[in-house]
């Protein structure tokens, strides 16, 4: 079922992929992706943008303050 597990799993994600010391291998395999691709569509569909992307334009948003 869909709702607030998602929005956890959402919310990790995100939080994960900020961590620059976590590869992208390694947090797919955390939540159970099979590949890294399933991993980076997931995020595509959620996000709107690749684990990459969001990694650098949330680490932009840090530099800046």
């Amino acid at each position: 079922s869909r709702g607030l597990g998602d929005v956890y799993k959402r919310q990790h994600i995100q939080e994960m992929i900020n961590n620059p010391e976590l590869s992208f291998k390694e947090i797919a395999g955390y939540f159970d992706f099979s590949t890294s691709s399933h991993f980076t569509a997931y995020c595509q569909r959620m996000f709107g943008m690749s684990p990459s992307e969001l990694r650098k334009k949330n680490r932009d948003k840090w530099i800046k303050k």
